[in-house]
């Protein structure tokens, strides 16, 4: 009964080659046809201005709604026959998301700009990019520590013409210092070999609008234990230092399954998953809530960040920033 199972599976080998084949011509058409509906959808949220896509969808409620209405055109059933039909929603759920993810590319190549650094740090600040003074007169408040102090002396090293120091008693005064303009920067510890992540420090940076601009490991004198301390800032503005760059957000699902189409979508746009925490309900407010970091280095940082925006009404920047150790600049 063996005899020709090697013929047989040759000729469905065969067959199931013309059928990819197929699907990959079908499927090109659908991207030419999502491509131009993302350009009409553009040309919508535009409404003839000059205005650059990325920084109205960043900045336009408005962008969010005409988003929201072209994508209802690529929604369609997943028709299979009877002996498939289980099969449908995975089909179509699978489509959904692959649609989604090109429709957000296109859009936020729209114009054919080239985009720099500078820019992702603009869309990734919920208000103006801050001004700094000129070199010399940047200051940095913290809690005075044998750490911190390290902490200081290694995020000084990144800025242009140094920094001064700012003494304050506490870390909610550290962050009022920031906000207020009192110090450019601020130093915050964030995680510790004994306790983790620091939860209640990440919310005082979105009480006070602050993002995170830089990250710094301070070992302990035995080499063992260690603090991580972040550099804050009240807009996104990345410090030039080797080591990936990191984009860390926080964002609200409509249910935990999402959290799988967030993850692929991120590897489609050439980002490294680092790290995906839950919130809890009690540091959130409300559920299906998760901490998110992504490398960054070399992804499609244009399309990612809209999809984010478009795609995750509850997204907030926690920061884009590389991590160093102290000691490192020496």
């Amino acid at each position: 009964m063996y005899d020709n199972i090697g013929g047989e599976m040759k000729i469905l080998s065969d067959c199931t080659a013309k059928n990819a084949a197929c699907i990959f011509r079908y499927a090109e058409k659908r991207m030419a046809r999502t491509a131009e509906l993302a350009h009409i959808v553009c040309r919508k949220i535009l409404s003839g201005s000059n205005a650059d896509i990325m920084d109205v969808i960043c900045t336009s409620d408005e962008a969010r709604e005409e988003y929201i209405s072209g994508k209802k055109a690529l929604e369609c059933d997943a028709l299979t026959g009877l002996a498939n039909e289980n099969e449908a929603a995975n089909l179509k759920r699978t489509l959904s998301l692959c649609d989604v993810l090109y429709f957000c590319r296109e859009i936020s190549r729209f114009g054919g700009k080239t985009y720099a650094a500078a820019d992702a740090e603009r869309w990734l600040s919920d208000g103006d990019i801050i001004q700094y003074p000129r070199a010399g007169d940047v200051k940095i408040a913290f809690v005075r520590g044998r750490q911190a102090n390290d902490a200081f002396a290694e995020f000084a090293r990144y800025i242009h013409g140094g920094a001064m120091p700012y003494g304050e008693e506490s870390f909610v005064d550290v962050c009022q210092s920031v906000y207020s303009g009192i110090a450019e920067y601020g130093i915050i510890p964030v995680e510790n070999s004994s306790d983790g992540r620091l939860a209640s420090f990440y919310g005082m940076f979105e009480k006070f609008g602050l993002y995170i601009i830089m990250l710094c490991e301070v070992r302990s004198g035995d080499g063992e234990s260690y603090t991580k301390f972040a550099l804050c800032s009240r807009s996104v503005k990345a410090l030039m230092a080797d080591g990936e760059k990191t984009l860390h957000f926080r964002l609200t699902l409509d249910s935990p399954d999402g959290i799988t189409a967030l993850l692929y979508g991120g590897r489609y746009y050439g980002a490294s998953l680092r790290r995906a925490e839950p919130i809890p309900v009690s540091a959130a407010g409300r559920e299906n809530s998760f901490d998110i970091s992504f490398c960054v280095d070399g992804a499609d940082l244009a399309g990612f960040i809209c999809c984010l925006k478009l795609e995750y009404p509850q997204f907030s920047t926690v920061g884009l920033y590389t991590s160093v150790k102290a000691g490192d600049g020496v």
